[in-house]
């Protein structure tokens, strides 16, 4: 639970990335963030071909209370998790390793959402051939920061409305921590729709 940016991307270049990386890490020391490289220069030719090799490319950077952002790519271009990549990897299942990312924002807050947003979009519009976004905020779609924080804010009352009534359900005998749960959710929600109803315009 939680507000998500996914994202998926394919760059213009392999001579872009050195480049990206620099802006990144400028644009991370600027915000106090921590950040991390992974490989920088992409193999000669790689851009042709449909394959990758056993790397990741890029930088990660990570604001406070927030998933990292990753900016990592296959030698061929597109964006990869590291983390999915290297799991996929040990496993030996290469052909399942994704070219799209998501991070969630919801801890870090609405403002750093926003910069967020904005930076990919920067960084999308000049480093890119290819980029894809959904932002369950909608602010990347609409750049409506009112809609944005209405977003935000909806979310945290419901994460702690959920973490409230779960504190405050007793476990029924032979109930199972999964059923606990859905029972809690199933209840948040019957208070949503009778809170609804009661403030509906006539």
């Amino acid at each position: 639970m939680g507000l998500t940016i996914y994202y998926s991307g394919l760059l213009k270049s392999e001579d872009s990335l050195s480049e990206l990386i620099e802006v990144v890490k400028e644009v991370a020391e600027a915000h106090s963030w921590k950040y991390s490289t992974f490989k920088k220069r992409f193999p000669d030719k790689s851009f042709s071909k449909k394959g990758f090799d056993n790397s990741v490319y890029g930088i990660c950077f990570r604001p406070d209370s927030c998933e990292p952002v990753c900016l990592t790519f296959l030698s061929n271009g597109h964006l990869t998790s590291p983390w999915m990549f290297d799991f996929y990897m040990e496993k030996g299942e290469k052909e399942n390793i994704s070219t799209g990312l998501a991070v969630k924002t919801q801890y870090a807050g609405a403002e750093v959402h926003k910069i967020i947003i904005l930076f990919l979009d920067y960084i999308s519009k000049k480093y890119f051939r290819e980029f894809k976004l959904i932002d369950e905020s909608r602010y990347w779609e609409t750049r409506d920061e009112k809609e944005l924080h209405k977003n935000f804010n909806y979310l945290n009352n419901l994460i702690d409305s959920f973490a409230v009534t779960l504190k405050s359900s007793k476990k029924r005998k032979g109930e199972t921590l999964e059923e606990l749960i859905i029972r809690a959710s199933t209840k948040i929600r019957s208070k949503r729709k009778t809170v609804n109803r009661k403030f509906k315009k006539p």
